[in-house]
């Protein structure tokens, strides 16, 4: 089957059955995935940008290690905006026919 997105924001990482793992971090989201007959679980989780990532890290790791960039600093003056993170629109899935 394919499982389709509209938008994800920023990446996401899709369990089946607790195995199957895929990952995306761009546009097209879509994923292709392997049901069985009956109940399936399907489990989603969404990261935020690595930008947000970058600055939590900073913030609670290698700025308290003493860790020092000038870069770093710089980059930790703009804003997080977790606020877009997320999924939106609409959601499908259509089975595709054994062959």
């Amino acid at each position: 089957a394919l499982l389709i997105f509209d938008k994800i924001e920023h990446s996401a990482e899709l369990s089946v059955n607790g195995g199957q793992t895929q990952l995306r971090s761009t546009a097209p989201w879509i994923f292709d995935v392997t049901l069985k007959k009956g109940v399936n679980k399907l489990s989603l989780r969404i990261a935020s940008s690595a930008g947000n990532e970058f600055f939590r890290c900073f913030k609670e790791e290698l700025d308290p290690a003493g860790w020092k960039n000038s870069y770093a600093k710089r980059f930790c003056q703009f804003e997080r905006n977790d606020k877009t993170c997320g999924l939106s629109g609409k959601t499908k899935l259509i089975f595709l026919q054994n062959e």
